[in-house]
């Protein structure tokens, strides 16, 4: 056991009729866990949207962790497209165009960064070291932007593919910070903006997992935007 709530408080959402809490109604922190009159009781940790895309995440009464959006699910881009046979059946997949020299998840990814409403550049714009990337994407994440990344998910520490940062955060007790990224190299969707697509830095390296395939991606270069 490791976590006690000494003074037995918990958070409360208004509800409606059948007592379940209103998205976005007010919120508030008493003690005791009874029901309340038109308040639902949603535990003890609470994310509070600020705007802007910009949310707070409490553990108690405890800010524990900040979370700036810069692409929602709606603004994800894929490579590839289902094949159907004639009865209908999906029978695979292809890549989309267009093709860029770069590969098609290179413009797919830069599309992305076009939706935070970012100019992603061309070639010759790659930073190439871990502390420069960081600074990049915190500097970009800030102003509210995506950027692409080139990844190597082979281990042979090439650029294999491109990806977009799609949020960052920030653990409020030791100031480190998770990067969540969209993939566009799925078909689906929820695989595509899946939550555990993310990038930790560890050991001088930025690298995480994608949801859809399984592998880990290791940054090899973050992309300017104009």
């Amino acid at each position: 056991m490791n976590i006690v709530d000494l003074d037995g408080m918990d958070w409360y959402q208004t509800s409606d009729k059948d007592g379940n809490a209103v998205e976005g109604g007010a919120v508030m922190w008493r003690d005791g866990s009874d029901a309340v009159d038109g308040y639902s009781n949603i535990g003890t940790s609470y994310t509070m949207d600020l705007g802007d895309g910009v949310s707070m995440t409490y553990n108690q009464n405890t800010p524990e962790s900040m979370t700036e959006t810069v692409l929602n699910e709606g603004d994800w881009e894929t490579q590839r497209e289902l094949v159907y046979d004639k009865n209908g059946n999906i029978t695979g997949s292809q890549n989309k165009q267009p093709v860029e020299t770069e590969g098609n998840c290179f413009y797919q990814a830069g599309q992305m960064v076009s939706n935070s409403g970012a100019t992603s550049l061309g070639g010759g714009n790659d930073i190439n070291t871990t502390d420069g990337q960081i600074d990049y994407m915190n500097e970009q994440i800030g102003n509210g932007n995506s950027v692409r990344v080139q990844v190597d998910y082979n281990g042979n520490g090439d650029g294999d593919h491109w990806v977009a940062t799609s949020s960052r955060t920030t653990n409020l007790q030791t100031q480190t910070s998770t990067y969540n990224f969209y993939d566009p190299g799925t078909v689906w969707s929820d695989e595509g903006t899946h939550h555990t697509n993310t990038f930790n830095v560890n050991n001088g390296a930025i690298s995480g997992p994608t949801h859809y395939n399984n592998k880990t991606y290791t940054v090899t270069a973050v992309r300017k935007n104009q």
